[in-house]
């Protein structure tokens, strides 16, 4: 599993590259930020399933827990602590680039967990495509939050902090 683990970590050079220029050019919890921090959690969640896999990974059959919400668990805690810390993002201007980041999110971990429950007991042969989407999808989101970020004008004139409700009083 360790071998695996470093084979794969190569593939993650893009999504650190995005990652690390993204954070480097924007304002702390601004979205730019936020879309960043979700560019580099692949390079964590991985890892963490790995462990999880290599811990538990002889009791999955005989657990109660689902194996694709066993794989889905490490993205989803992931994603959750992402979205308590950047909360006051998702209620800004810039909420509707951000719910699709959140959708693109989604798709990865998602396939991510499909791909190691889909292969329990299969033949290689049957992973090919799993795989190669499973792979690519650190990178294909890197390059969709890079594009996102650029192309998007974030309007940093109020504090994404605060919450302005419009003023029903006359």
């Amino acid at each position: 599993m360790e071998i695996l683990l470093l084979l794969l970590m190569p593939l993650f050079v893009l999504p650190l590259i995005v990652g690390i220029h993204l954070m480097r050019t924007s304002s702390p919890h601004t979205p730019v930020q936020m879309i960043a921090i979700f560019t580099l959690k692949p390079i964590l969640a991985t890892p963490i399933l790995f462990s999880l896999i290599a811990i538990f990974g002889q009791s999955l059959p005989r657990s109660q827990l689902p194996l694709f919400v066993f794989c889905a668990l490490p993205g989803v805690i992931l994603t959750c602590a992402i979205l308590f810390v950047y909360r006051a993002a998702l209620r800004s201007a810039g909420a509707g680039p951000l719910l699709f980041i959140l959708l693109c999110d989604g798709l990865r971990w998602g396939s991510t967990a499909l791909g190691f429950a889909f292969a329990q007991g299969r033949p290689t042969s049957d992973l090919a495509g799993i795989g190669l989407l499973g792979v690519a999808m650190p990178s294909l989101f890197a390059l969709v939050a890079l594009a996102l970020a650029k192309a998007v004008r974030w309007d940093y004139s109020e504090p994404p902090t605060e919450v302005n409700w419009p003023d029903d009083r006359r």
